[in-house]
This record gives structure tokens, C-alpha cells and sequence, in this order.
């Protein structure tokens, strides 16, 4: 498994296990993707880019709640949560892969959290969304074999 993809599990548990240390019911079922008490399902993403634009990607109808988890500094990211509500008033307009993947262009301009939408939707400020507590994942020691 590539480091990135090694960073994504990391990110993804931290965000699990800080919900389940919140008396929440969070059980993986897939990949990116989890479930709670209520079977609503989350789709957790993450991206490491440092430059204040993150690329994250889901795959369309397996989730109900979008979790953006973008690095902003090595081993720390902002929590988007992106509720249902939200995810389907765009829903149309967001682009997709091939694959049925929809793509976050997140970005941060002036403090402030955007999603990049296809026009003409464009800009959407999406710092409600945002958690005031900043996730930590820690580096996995290198293991070498």
C-alpha cells in the first residue's frame, strides 16, 4: 500500500474513533465509508495538499453525510462535514469520473472554506460546515522489510 493511501486509513480511523470517544455508534462498513446508530452513512475523505486547495472524491450514492478531511498542516486536518441537506441541493451539479465518483475542490480564501462548484453554481462557502476542532492523525512508524 502507497503512503498516501496508508495516510487516508490513518485520518479515516482518527475521525472514527474520535466519534466513538463521543458515546457515537461508528462502524466501518467499506473502504471510505462508515455508519452510525441511526444507518445514516458517512463517506470520509482525505487529502494532504497544503497549498489551501484540497481534491477529494467520493463515490455518488454511498454516503449520506460527506466527511472532508483536509490536511493543513503534516499529521492535522480541518473536519468538512457536509450534511445531506447540502450534498443534495448540489447534487446535480457536482462533477463525477468516470467511475461515478463525485469530485470537492475545496479551497480556503480569507479564513474562509469554499467548495468549488461546476458553473453556474461556482464558489459556495462552506465554513458552517466546518469543525472547530482539528483532527490529528500521527504518523505510523516506517516499517521496512
Amino acid at each position: 500500500m502507497d503512503k498516501g493511501k496508508i495516510r487516508a486509513e490513518d485520518f479515516r480511523e482518527a475521525f472514527a474513533k474520535r466519534q466513538r470517544e463521543g458515546g457515537k455508534v461508528f462502524k466501518w462498513v467499506q473502504s471510505d465509508y462508515f455508519v452510525d446508530a441511526q444507518k445514516r452513512r458517512y463517506g470520509v475523505t482525505w487529502s494532504c495538499e497544503h497549498s489551501g486547495t484540497w481534491f477529494l472524491n467520493l463515490l455518488e450514492g454511498e454516503f449520506d453525510l460527506a466527511v472532508l478531511l483536509c490536511e493543513v498542516r503534516p499529521g492535522v486536518a480541518t473536519i468538512l462535514l457536509l450534511p445531506n441537506g447540502f450534498v443534495n441541493r448540489y447534487w446535480h451539479s457536482f462533477s463525477r469520473d468516470k467511475n461515478g465518483e463525485m469530485k470537492f475542490n475545496v479551497i480556503k480564501k480569507s479564513g474562509r472554506f469554499h467548495l468549488q462548484i461546476p458553473q453556474p453554481v461556482g464558489l459556495v462557502d462552506v465554513s458552517d460546515f466546518v469543525s472547530p476542532e482539528l483532527l490529528e492523525a500521527p504518523e505510523r512508524p516506517e516499517v521496512f522489510f
